[in-house]
């Protein structure tokens, strides 16, 4: 699988003469050059998944009386090429420079630009950007292996009655990289994890020298495996992985339309998807980070130190012609108290695992027919989710939860003030299903055949998306009392919800009938030879679905209030929100802020 711009072996950007100081294989963004609808800005990275897989089964039959064993293994051993999104590693050009602009010298020290000066075209047309990329891990040499053994006793009690009773081992290995390049982290000392040194991070491509040494002159701490008490690949396996299996079928009647009751529960071990966690491991301290040149936003940036210096200066680099070298691996910008970020895999992750179990009555209702009602429960258990322990509150959260006025934030951060957010990926989250279908069968007789599927799903999880969604927050981001305190209920109270993915109510159809034409049929009964091949044996089948779908209107424009009012044209008021007053009509209750309401001099005049 490979995802992304370019063809992944051209250097676009070196072609340009753009600066690429890690080489990527991919187009860089080019923006804000003045024509909107030619800018070149995706979002979209590079990333490339490949593995390599080898598989063993063996499966064996054995029948003794009244008894089918079953029993045998499965031995998978796995290779995994995983490069993670490359984000902007091939640069990022911004021709929102200011470089054409008329200098307000009445500004003083903001440097500021006369209003109404400058284009952005004009610079894109003389050269004169901003330059910028991030530096990116490399792949995720992966190696896992799946081994597992089950036997099965299919046991006929009688003719009406069949027992399946079985058990089955599994065990999935965790993560393990081959070169030794994954980040962990140590909760009780603080500390960055490496299976490595730094000189070999920065010899694999992982970690830029200049980033480390930031890190490292900020006050970040690393520690070994053995220093952290966790395993060398960061993560305790689990061998204790038994999974029963357990089932029966019942003839309930016997004779032409006979029905059958049937049941049966288990549990089913599952590896976790490797996107689900180095989706975020990749931006880990030490190896992400940002290299930057942008004289516009001062300081070590600026060659005097001040802001907006190309709006000041004759510009230096022109785009193109002498940009290949404007940004170098000794750049890095951003690396400051409260801006490093960890995510890290917990070393005691249990096996993630989801517990089925139904109940089937079938009855056949007319030759061929059969009517079936199922009811399907399952409950997840060990479902990954993000916890993030170290994330500051906002300004208001932090006045009231302490009675102080706000402090620069990353000292507001309750459990480490050298980093920034601290991530940890565990397997604390559930999910929960109970369905009912009705299902109307025929099977092919009589020229026709169809089913008929009716679903009925109560759907709910918390967790289960990884990075995209279902974190649980820490406490203090929250005022007094909305957040429990306990984990458990705290992750129940913000992420326990319906799976909007699966729809509560679905039908899905199939059918296949034969056309009445051809040798035996109504039309064409005595043809033969060629003339049968020609008009006989057409089917026509088709299948199609239907379901029920969610709506959320997003929270962020409309509350739980009164409900949507239309006035149509029964309210005239005057808006003069925008400096200027414009009349016209109320056509229904949207959101208008409390101190525009009625109120002078710039509110909306005429509300009922």
């Amino acid at each position: 699988h490979i995802e992304g711009p370019g063809s992944g072996i051209q250097n676009i950007a070196s072609q340009l003469g753009l600066p690429n100081p890690f080489n990527a294989a991919q187009p860089p963004p080019i923006v804000d050059i003045g024509l909107p609808n030619f800018n070149y800005e995706c979002g979209c990275f590079l990333n490339i998944a490949r593995a390599k897989v080898w598989d063993w089964h063996e499966n064996l039959t054995k029948t003794i009386g009244r008894h089918t064993l079953q029993f045998g293994g499965t031995l998978q051993y796995e290779h995994d090429y995983t490069l993670p999104d490359q984000q902007y590693t091939s640069g990022y050009e911004d021709f929102g420079t200011l470089a054409t602009s008329l200098y307000d010298a009445s500004s003083g020290t903001a440097y500021a630009p006369v209003p109404n000066t400058g284009s952005e075209a004009a610079n894109f047309y003389l050269g004169v950007a901003s330059y910028l990329a991030y530096a990116n891990r490399q792949a995720y040499l992966n190696y896992v292996s799946e081994k597992a053994l089950y036997f099965q006793d299919n046991f006929r009690v009688n003719p009406r009655l069949t027992l399946n009773l079985g058990v089955r081992w599994e065990y999935n290995s965790p993560a393990n990289l081959s070169d030794k390049s994954l980040t962990g982290f140590d909760y009780n000392t603080h500390a960055v994890v490496l299976q490595t040194s730094i000189d070999n991070l920065v010899r694999l491509g992982d970690v830029v020298p200049q980033i480390a040494a930031d890190y490292a002159a900020l006050g970040v701490k690393y520690e070994t495996p053995a220093q952290a008490g966790v395993p060398a690949n960061l993560v305790h396996p689990n061998y204790h992985d038994f999974s029963p299996r357990l089932g029966f079928a019942y003839r309930l009647t016997e004779g032409q339309h006979y029905s059958v009751l049937r049941g049966g529960y288990g549990r089913y071990y599952y590896p976790d998807s490797l996107r689900l966690w180095n989706g975020d491991n990749q931006f880990s301290v030490p190896v992400s980070g940002t290299l930057q040149n942008d004289p516009n936003l001062g300081g070590v940036l600026s060659p005097d130190g001040n802001l907006n210096y190309l709006l000041r200066s004759v510009p230096t680099i022109i785009a193109g012609q002498n940009s290949q070298n404007a940004i170098s691996l000794d750049q890095a910008v951003g690396i400051a108290p409260g801006k490093g970020y960890v995510a890290w895999l917990d070393p005691h992750s249990p096996s993630s695992h989801a517990d089925m179990w139904n109940l089937t009555y079938e009855k056949e209702i007319a030759t061929s027919t059969a009517l079936s009602l199922k009811y399907v429960g399952t409950h997840g258990a060990n479902m990954p989710q993000y916890y993030s322990i170290n994330d500051a509150p906002s300004d208001f959260a932090w006045m009231v939860n302490t009675g102080q006025a706000p402090i620069p934030g990353y000292l507001e951060q309750p459990y480490d003030q050298v980093l920034g957010q601290v991530q940890q990926y565990r397997k604390t989250g559930w999910s929960n299903d109970n369905s009912f279908q009705v299902e109307l069968q025929h099977q092919y007789s009589k020229a026709y055949a169809f089913q008929v599927f009716y679903v009925f799903s109560n759907a709910f999880r918390a967790a289960g998306d990884g990075w995209r969604a279902d974190y649980v927050w820490s406490p203090n981001v929250f005022l007094p009392g909305m957040l429990p305190s306990d984990y458990q209920k705290a992750d129940r109270y913000l992420n326990y919800q319906r799976d909007t993915s699966i729809p509560k109510h679905s039908v899905k159809w199939n059918w296949v009938g034969d056309l009445p034409f051809g040798r035996g049929k109504r039309f064409g009964g005595n043809a033969h030879g060629f003339l049968n091949a020609l008009i006989g044996g057409w089917q026509f089948a088709g299948d199609g679905a239907w379901y029920s779908r969610y709506f959320n209107l997003p929270t962020g424009n409309y509350g739980d209030f009164n409900g949507v009012q239309v006035y149509d044209k029964k309210n005239s008021v005057l808006d003069c929100r925008s400096g200027q007053c414009v009349g016209g009509s109320l056509w229904w209750n949207g959101y208008i802020a409390a101190n525009k309401v009625n109120q002078s001099p710039d509110g909306v005049y005429g509300l009922p």
